[in-house]
């Protein structure tokens, strides 16, 4: 079982290093939908479901370390977005209503990355409007 991991600018290097896929949670703490909507799904995802080792589900309060927020030019809360070995691969914004569609981004974005790299087709950043409630 995976838990959830509470970024800050102590720990952000460290997390970073540690994994190779980590998919973060921009949230904060007056955010309803972060609260009452996305926090069940993380919690229902990091306890139900098998990720591999090298994946890191982690949250960012965007309140507490707004630098990170601007560097990833997010916007709004909740979003999300997914980074391998330092690439940022993909931003999506607002909140996902089961564990399920939010494991199949994820699974859409790791496939993605593995066909461009196949292709020897460079891995750039995108911003993703997929419906996923």
């Amino acid at each position: 079982m995976s838990a959830i991991i509470h970024l800050n600018p102590d720990n952000l290097q460290e997390i970073f290093s540690e994994y190779d896929w980590i998919h973060l949670n921009f949230w904060h703490h007056e955010c309803g939908p972060c609260i009452n909507h996305v926090n069940p799904v993380l919690e229902d995802l990091v306890t139900n479901y098998e990720l591999p080792a090298d994946t890191a589900i982690a949250k960012l309060n965007v309140r507490e370390f707004d630098p990170l927020r601007q560097q990833f030019s997010v916007k709004y809360v909740p979003s999300w977005t997914i980074i391998s070995d330092g690439n940022y691969l993909g931003l999506q914004d607002g909140w996902i209503l089961s564990a399920k569609k939010l494991l199949a981004f994820f699974t859409y974005i790791k496939e993605r990355k593995a066909r461009l790299q196949k292709l020897g087709l460079p891995i750039i950043y995108q911003e993703y409007k997929i419906s996923l409630d």
